[in-house]
């Protein structure tokens, strides 16, 4: 660099800082410049022109420089430069092109800073967050904030226009209750300082219970106002340590429906104690214990003796145990519910008829009782069968109740029998049947073994009149046949007869009537009559249907057959699957040959060879349909040997 280079950029330098007053010349280059802001540490962009072709120019602001290259124009652009520290007032950017020497320069006024700085709140509430907002302050300056002695509460930094917002959080101590709290905010390379003092108020908490007037054992919770924000408060009974419960305040030192436990038993006040850990402040709440109205509810007031009732009760303590007694003995036991109440229990009475017993039951943690007086009666038992009216042959059960527990009751009459009732004095299902030759009422007597309690019960008896009917009245023999009828014992079983001869066995339903599916038996064509007959009443019913003829078709396939060869015989028009035999007149009825029809009642049989002895002349066999019953003879000549 030449001497009249160095010198330029020494002059440029000078002036640079020196105030405008002192500076009066103009230069053929110019410069023009934009800023983020006019204050010291902000960022200034200068531009330039006239300046020799692709020379560098050197740009000056006070003790900041920076350099740019011109263009083949002679302009430059981009040249960034820094704001030094200077005091107010107005100052020279200038330009130095380092090879032809030119000098150009733009003022610039520089102004001081002037921050200012506010809390999130001047009077604030302790364990709130205090927060803090400012602007005028160096662009992305850090920023400090202290306390007292130079205790640092924060730290952080301006944006790029030397303002923040909502920044530096911390927690107003709780030590700090009803005084105030001064603050210097401090800019670190501003070296400005701002002090601040803010007031912070006391606390006076309260809370509000979820009841104030309640049973011991009940839940209770609270809802509380003016703690410190975001602390927890614990619940204490009395001036007891004990933590029962917690809850959590929110920004506003507030909650609602926390701190769940339950009223004890006791006193008549239970003084609640709600205490901030962080704050040290304390709410009392004090609720009032209500009484117990307990109430016992039997299943009867009156019962046999050793009959067992039941008892439930309601209004004790929730969740206690209660103890149950008879006469002063213990009878059982419970524990009740959310709602103070217990399930109905099981109470077995004294055996002694006409008399009164005490029944009562006490909470363990309550102390509460109540009681009433139970009746003892008589016995009364009673016996009630399946039905009032039946037949002879039919069967019937029992049911009763009102005997003594677990004693033997006897059946005694029409028909004889035993039983055991149960722990209530029941019995049921003593079945019996009633005998076949009874008639007009069947008369039961039930005693029980240890009481005597008596009943007796009579049972109507009706005259049976069984009766049959068909589905089916005209069919030949086999085909599918529904017997219905009426009138039968109960679940019995009906022997269908024809002719004589059982030809299917059948069940009654449990109203003793039928509906069976059978087949017509195979007879011959007329009339047929069909007997149903009870196996266990004797009851019998009869009806009759038409068997329908057949029509048969019978050929041989020659009739003239050599001794020794076979007869060919071919049927149609026969039952399905009918049994054919073949008889002749020279054997009389020994059966020569047996065959059978097929499921369309055809045939074409060649089983019967004629003997090789029998000598020439007429022959007549005969064919017996098995179901058809028909005998159909058919004439041939044997050609002797």
């Amino acid at each position: 660099m030449g001497r009249s280079k160095i010198s330029a950029l020494v002059i440029g330098s000078l002036l640079s800082v020196l105030p405008f007053s002192s500076i009066a010349f103009a230069a053929t280059p110019s410069i023009f410049y934009t800023s983020t802001g006019t204050t010291p540490f902000s960022a200034v962009s200068v531009s330039g022109s006239g300046f020799s072709p692709g020379e560098t120019a050197q740009v000056f602001l006070g003790l900041s420089s920076t350099s740019a290259a011109a263009d083949g124009g002679g302009n430059f652009s981009g040249a960034n430069i820094t704001i030094p520290s200077l005091s107010s007032g107005l100052y020279y950017i200038i330009a130095v092109g380092q090879t032809s020497g030119s000098v150009a320069f733009s003022s610039i006024f520089v102004n001081s800073f002037f921050p200012n700085v506010s809390p999130s709140s001047w009077y604030i509430a302790p364990g709130s967050e205090l927060t803090w907002s400012g602007s005028g302050f160096a662009p992305n300056e850090g920023v400090t904030v202290t306390g007292s002695g130079g205790t640092p509460v924060a730290s952080f930094n301006a944006d790029a226009s030397g303002g923040f917002a909502g920044a530096g959080a911390s927690t107003v101590p709780y030590s700090a209750r009803n005084s105030n709290l001064s603050f210097n905010v401090h800019g670190v390379q501003s070296g400005v300082t701002i002090p601040i003092t803010i007031g912070v108020s006391d606390l006076y908490p309260y809370a509000i219970p979820s009841t104030w007037y309640a049973t011991a054992g009940t839940l209770v919770s609270f809802s509380g106002f003016s703690f410190g924000a975001h602390e927890e408060v614990g619940v204490h009974l009395g001036a007891s340590s004990t933590v029962l419960a917690t809850a959590t305040t929110d920004a506003a030192g507030s909650f609602t429906g926390e701190g769940t436990t339950t009223l004890p038993f006791g006193s008549a006040t239970a003084e609640f104690r709600l205490v901030g850990h962080e704050s040290g402040v304390t709410a009392v709440v004090p609720i009032t214990l209500a009484a117990f109205y307990p109430s016992l509810s039997p299943s009867a007031y009156y019962a046999p003796p050793t009959s067992q009732i039941t008892v439930g009760g309601s209004g004790f303590a929730a969740g206690e145990s209660i103890i149950l007694t008879v006469g002063g003995a213990a009878a059982g036991s419970a524990t009740t519910t959310s709602d103070g109440s217990f399930a109905p229990l099981p109470v077995t009475l004294p055996g002694t008829p006409n008399t009164t017993v005490a029944i009562s039951a006490q909470g363990a943690l309550s102390g509460a009782s109540a009681a009433f007086t139970m009746t003892v009666g008589q016995y009364y038992p009673d016996v009630t069968p399946s039905t009032w009216f039946t037949y002879p042959g039919n069967s019937v059960s029992f049911s009763g109740s009102g005997f003594g527990p677990n004693e033997t009751v006897t059946m005694s009459g029409a028909a004889s029998g035993t039983t055991t009732t149960d722990g209530t004095g029941n019995f049921s299902g003593l079945g019996v049947l009633i005998p076949i030759g009874a008639s007009g009422t069947a008369n039961f007597t039930f005693i029980g073994a240890n009481t005597v309690a008596t009943s007796n019960i009579g049972i109507a008896l009706g005259v049976r009149n069984a009766a049959i009917w068909f589905d089916n009245y005209y069919a030949q023999g086999g085909t599918p046949l529904t017997v219905l009828g009426a009138g039968f014992g109960n679940n019995e079983s009906v022997a269908l007869s024809a002719n004589g001869s059982i030809f299917a066995t059948v069940s009654a339903d449990g109203d003793g009537n039928l509906s069976a599916a059978t087949a017509i038996p195979y007879a011959p064509a007329g009339e047929l009559s069909i007997t149903a007959t009870g196996l266990t009443t004797g009851a019998t019913a009869s009806a009759s249907l038409i068997v329908a003829p057949v029509y048969i078709d019978l050929q041989l396939a020659s009739y003239a057959v050599a001794a020794g060869s076979p007869v060919t015989f071919i049927g149609h028009g026969y039952l399905p699957n009918d049994p054919i035999d073949i008889t002749s007149d020279r054997t009389g009825s020994t059966i020569l040959a047996s065959f059978t029809a097929d499921t369309g009642g055809n045939f074409n049989d060649s089983s019967f060879v004629i003997p090789a002895d029998w000598v020439d002349g007429a022959l007549t066999v005969t064919a017996h349909g098995g179901y058809s019953f028909t005998a159909i003879p058919i004439t041939l000549w044997v050609i002797g040997l």
